[in-house]
């Protein structure tokens, strides 16, 4: 009974999760400025993005288990594995992009200066890969591989925490039907790469191997999508 109450308090949490995201958005619209964020998706993520790492670290750090349990330390196995499907994410990332045209739709400009490209590469590439990964593998993931026992080769918590992540990722970038079927492809992605790096992070108890995934991918399908546009 735990397990399920468990299950739909994090769905609810997931479900939640643009709301979340949206209150903080607005709070940086009031600070910041409409035009400014909406000139500089970036400062946007950061907005939104920053506060929920901080509560999500909060909540790690007050938790009755130990630090470790949540996957925050390094370890180098699976590493090669790792950085070579993060690579391969990529690519698959960049390949989407021709289609549909992802990254045109979240406002990201082809071409620009240094300084807002580091920014775009450390909110998408750093930040919301850290934040995922502590939510998605690290909490919800972990708390499930310990209420749910299992012999499966694929334990189902990966499945139930990738569930969710393609849940939370379909509240964040649909807009209706039309919108659903555009992004269709991108939360297929999400689906595929997040339960590899579930797998990884099952087996290494760190979330080094998924976040290397995660941002690899995501930094590469950046960098391509300004190689191509320059």
């Amino acid at each position: 009974m735990r397990t399920w109450m468990f299950l739909l308090n994090v769905t609810a949490a997931a479900l939640l999760l643009p709301v979340l995201l949206g209150i903080f958005y607005q709070a940086g619209v009031i600070i910041v400025g409409q035009e400014l964020l909406a000139a500089h998706p970036w400062m946007s993520w950061a907005l939104q993005f920053i506060p929920l790492v901080v509560l999500l670290l909060i909540y790690v750090f007050a938790t009755l288990d130990p630090i470790k349990q949540h996957g925050l330390f390094w370890s180098n196995k699976m590493l090669g594995l790792s950085i070579g499907v993060g690579c391969c994410a990529g690519a698959v990332l960049y390949i989407m992009d021709i289609f549909t045209n992802h990254f045109s739709a979240l406002g990201i400009p082809e071409q620009v200066i240094f300084s807002t490209g580091l920014g775009y590469l450390l909110m998408l590439g750093v930040l919301v890969p850290f934040a995922e990964e502590l939510l998605f593998r690290g909490l919800i993931q972990t708390e499930f591989t310990k209420r749910i026992r299992s012999d499966w080769k694929i334990h189902p918590a990966i499945w139930i925490a990738v569930g969710l992540e393609v849940l939370a990722h379909a509240s964040l970038l649909t807009r209706g039907f039309d919108g659903f079927w555009m992004r269709a492809p991108h939360l297929l992605y999400v689906l595929l790469f997040g339960a590899i790096g579930g797998w990884v992070y099952h087996k290494t108890q760190s979330l080094t191997g998924p976040f290397l995934i995660h941002a690899l991918g995501n930094a590469i399908e950046l960098i391509l999508y300004w190689l191509a546009a320059s």
